[in-house]
């Protein structure tokens, strides 16, 4: 009798190991994850000064699909993100994967249009790269190595000589606003690594995402380079690392870009990796944010850039709707104010006057988002144990206007050396003829309503 109840007991038990086993390799159970936060705590290690506690969110285990009201549900972290017409020094470095709709491809998109307005002529055969160069060469975009991927399993870049784990610098960025420039203006000015929130930008089709800064983020970029095969150390000070936040989709309803500064904190948290590359994952970073370089770009100009991102996805698809214009910015336009007004009285609510604002604007939502982001962005500050050492604005035009002394302000709120001499910064259209009068002074009342005394104070030099 005892025999016949102890047979369907080993069989459960059997059944219980096959489908586990079955689950840890099919990436559903991250055992790696489970080994990394018990050997985090019980670890001697020497402790690192905890300068944000409040924006120290501690991953779950277990990895996790998605769930941000910031995904890009129609064209997409983004994103972290893409700069379409700002980066003068990425052009041979695209991608083309289009695959994936969340935050972190919002990102990857916003990195294959860099440099469209300044580099124009190149965009064509850029384009018509193999995706298998591409996925590998746009991550980093530092080095000038030639070399070519031999098609197997890129090695992990091993880390720096150094025992010391740099602490995390967020470069906090609006998509579209100088991002990829200024960290391959670091890569390399110093010749050592950023590191990215998206997996994604660093994931090819033979390898998974590169090796993180610790576990559970964010991630280093360590290649780059032409073919990717450039290895740079990690800095032993601070790593400078992209992230895009939230409340920054294009194509969406009020629902998903009216948010919180809880809700765009988490974001900013949020990193996603992909391992095996196309198999996604999704964890919040576990260490503290010790400082924070907060990059503005003007509205219009931004603005303008995210429609040339758009506009070269359209023409990808056969779409030949917009052309890349005055005119074809315009049409996008409204054709974006008509399409999400049914939930727009989520952006107003029970405020009239800003709903007056609002409506007299065209590509509305997108000056909300802009300005919420860098609202959102300032509040933040606040929660860093020295705001006034640790939090750094830099606007993407004084490259333009001053490139020595903007990059020295860098390297010194880095810690970190100028090593190689700075490339030359190509300047920018303005494009002047998108917006009438009219709408500048509109713009202007609008942005002027919504921004915080510290948003203002930044955003008013390009609204006058």
């Amino acid at each position: 009798m005892a025999r016949r109840q102890s047979l369907p007991v080993t069989v459960l038990f059997i059944l219980f190991i096959v489908v586990l086993t079955y689950l840890v390799q099919m990436n559903q159970i991250d055992m790696t994850s489970f080994q990394e936060v018990w050997s985090k705590a019980t670890s001697d290690t020497a402790t690192q000064k905890t300068t944000l506690p409040s924006l120290r969110f501690v991953w779950d285990s277990q990895p996790t699909k998605s769930t941000s009201k910031t995904t890009q549900p129609e064209n997409d972290d983004s994103s972290d993100d893409s700069e379409d017409d700002d980066d003068d020094v990425k052009n041979d470095n695209q991608k083309d994967k289009e695959e994936s709709k969340d935050d972190d491809e919002e990102s990857k998109d916003e990195e294959e249009s860099r440099d469209d307005d300044q580099e124009g002529s190149k965009d064509d055969e850029e384009e018509s790269k193999d995706e298998s160069t591409d996925s590998v060469d746009d991550s980093s975009g530092g080095g000038d190595s030639d070399d070519a991927n031999d098609g197997k399993s890129l090695r992990k870049p091993p880390r720096s000589s150094s025992t010391i784990i740099p602490k995390v610098a967020w470069l906090a960025s609006y998509p579209n606003s100088g991002t990829s420039y200024t960290m391959t203006t670091v890569e390399r000015s110093t010749d050592l690594s950023t590191a990215t929130m998206y997996g994604i930008e660093i994931a090819t089709k033979d390898k998974d995402t590169s090796e993180v800064v610790t576990p559970g983020g964010p991630l280093w970029e360590g290649m780059s380079g032409k073919r990717g095969t450039t290895i740079r150390p990690l800095p032993t000070t601070y790593v400078l690392t992209k992230t895009h936040c939230g409340g920054r989709c294009i194509k969406c309803p009020a629902t998903e870009y009216v948010i919180d500064v809880e809700e765009f904190r988490q974001a900013c948290l949020r990193t996603t990796g992909y391992d095996p590359p196309r198999q996604r994952f999704e964890r919040q970073m576990k260490v503290p944010v010790a400082k924070i370089l907060h990059l503005i770009r003007s509205p219009f100009t931004n603005i303008v850039a995210r429609f040339h991102l758009e506009q070269r996805h359209y023409v990808r698809e056969g779409n030949n709707k917009y052309e890349r214009d005055a005119d074809g910015f315009r049409q996008w336009c409204k054709d974006l104010d008509k399409r999400y007004s049914k939930t727009e009285h989520l952006v107003w609510q029970d405020d009239p006057a800003l709903k007056e604002l609002f409506l007299q604007v065209p590509c509305r939502a997108e000056f909300y988002k802009y300005t919420q982001w860098h609202n959102h962005l300032f509040q933040l500050r606040d929660m860093l144990s020295n705001p006034k050492d640790d939090y750094l604005v830099v606007h993407y035009e004084d490259y333009e206007t001053n490139l020595n002394a903007t990059i020295g302000t860098i390297m010194d709120f880095l810690e970190q050396e100028v090593v190689n001499p700075l490339r030359e910064f190509r300047p920018l259209p303005d494009y002047a003829d998108h917006f009438s009068k009219s709408d500048r002074r509109r713009v202007r009342q609008l942005v002027q309503y919504m921004s915080s005394s510290e948003t203002w104070s930044m955003l008013e030099r390009y609204l006058d």
